[in-house]
């Protein structure tokens, strides 16, 4: 083998592995973009499942989401501190009361009804 050919071999399989390595780390370097409207229904869908809303209210707040054209962070904002909310609510930091009066400061915030 002439040393040519040789160099030649040799940068050719280092463009393979650089190529093979480069495609099997680029996922994990930048994560795909899941579908906004799947990560948002997966969401509310968490809410009904720990009994948050019931399935007529799931659809509910699906459409209230969707025919108010909320933007997906201000969406995931007001679920995240809803969920904040129902947390200090079931470990007793606030009495029913206060947990309603709570949510309905945060509804009118974000404008739901």
């Amino acid at each position: 083998m002439t040393p040519i050919l040789f160099l030649l071999s040799c940068f050719i399989l280092f463009i393979i592995i650089f190529a093979a390595v480069r495609l099997a780390i680029s996922p994990l370097i930048y994560p795909a973009e899941t579908d906004k409207k799947d990560v948002d229904e997966s969401g509310l869908i968490k809410l009904r499942d720990i009994n948050v809303f019931t399935n007529d209210e799931l659809n509910d707040v699906i459409q209230i989401f969707y025919n108010k054209g909320y933007e997906n962070k201000e969406q995931e904002k007001y679920l995240k501190y809803t969920q904040v909310l129902i947390e200090l609510k079931e470990i007793k930091y606030f009495t029913e009361e206060d947990f309603n009066d709570k949510m309905e400061k945060l509804k009118n915030y974000y404008g739901i009804k």
